[in-house]
């Protein structure tokens, strides 16, 4: 019997060195990583809303964070956070190979005004709002990613869009400020949803138009453009055509590009969202800024008491459905440290 109960004994000399080592590193990966958090420093002076890294910002933590998934490919976002006794401040940098803020421009070949297809590049943040965190902290952003678009869940779940475009928003250091709700079905943008906007018209010329948003640049019958640049003004950049800029367009003029849109900074809860990027040594560099409580009940409350789960996704020089996400759950926690000098 003692002879049977010793062949029968399990012997480690009988496995090999390697297999240990295999085995090893198996049972160490029974256990993953925690997820990424991301530490808001508390800071005494608001950083420069300009895209620039202020020193403050020298102080504060870094975070990377694994991009994967749609056609942006796999890419690292660095994230860093501050907050005030009213604000919060993200500052965001990520990789991308060319700048792309011309979204359909228009062209002049003779006679012939055409669009480009170019779209722009983006970024984008969700939080979850109340009782939706604790199924995102589960899940992550695949919750509420569909075949073909984006929805919550649930009903009575509801989730916060910071939606930076960086020809349409940047240009006037704005984010769209978005809301997603439950949906079954892609129609009307799925369960995205703008936040409320102050809707406020502008005459120019014998055209109207709305001010305090981005408005496609068009006029349809003529199958050209609607607006130009007024060539009596110093424009900073020819590449965006702000409000405040626009005239009616004329076809007897020599130019021979046009933007595709009008841009004006929204109003509202939509324009909640300061955020202004920077494209330089082939990379964004971002900075967002939002007060706490907005008092807006489409935005997410932050109480320096709590840990929030969220989620980011970039978008290199195409449309939102085709966006490239975190696919693991992202922890913002407030903590209050040495004031960066």
């Amino acid at each position: 019997m003692r002879r049977l109960l010793e062949s029968a004994r399990p012997s480690l000399r009988k496995v090999p060195y390697y297999g240990l080592v295999f085995l090893s590193i198996a049972l160490l990966g029974c256990n993953p990583p925690p997820p990424p958090e991301v530490i808001a420093v508390r800071i005494t002076q608001a950083p420069v809303m300009d895209g620039e890294i202020d020193s403050l910002w020298d102080s504060v933590p870094v975070t990377s964070v694994g991009i994967e998934g749609g056609k942006t490919g796999i890419i690292d976002v660095q994230i860093q956070a501050a907050y005030t006794d009213s604000h919060l401040y993200f500052l965001c940098r990520w990789p991308d190979d060319t700048e792309s803020v011309v979204k359909q421009q228009w062209q002049r070949d003779g006679i012939v005004w055409t669009q480009n297809h170019e779209d722009e590049d983006r970024f984008s943040v969700l939080f979850p709002i109340g009782n939706a965190r604790a199924q995102f902290a589960k899940n992550g952003c695949k919750r509420y990613c569909h075949d073909d678009f984006m929805a919550t869940k649930l009903p009575n779940e509801r989730a916060d869009i910071w939606h930076w475009k960086a020809a349409r928003t940047n240009p006037v250091g704005r984010v769209d400020d978005k809301y997603l709700v439950y949906a079954t079905a892609a129609a009307n943008d799925g369960g995205r949803r703008g936040d409320e906007r102050d809707k406020i018209m502008k005459r120019i010329g014998e055209l109207s138009i709305e001010a305090g948003h981005y408005v496609k640049n068009i006029d349809a019958a003529a199958a050209q453009p609607a607006f130009m640049h007024n060539r009596g003004k110093n424009i900073a950049d020819p590449r965006f055509l702000l409000i405040e800029d626009a005239v009616p367009f004329d076809p007897e003029s020599d130019v021979d590009t046009v933007p595709g849109y009008v841009i004006g900074p929204h109003q509202g809860s939509r324009g909640d969202i300061a955020g202004k990027g920077v494209y330089a040594k082939g990379g964004w560099t971002l900075e967002l800024g939002r007060a706490l409580d907005t008092g807006h009940e489409d935005d997410v409350v932050f109480e320096l008491s709590r840990r929030y789960p969220f989620g980011i996704a970039v978008m290199n020089n195409m449309a939102g459905e085709e966006h490239s996400w975190s696919p693991k759950v992202i922890w913002l926690k407030f903590q209050t440290l040495p004031t960066p000098q």
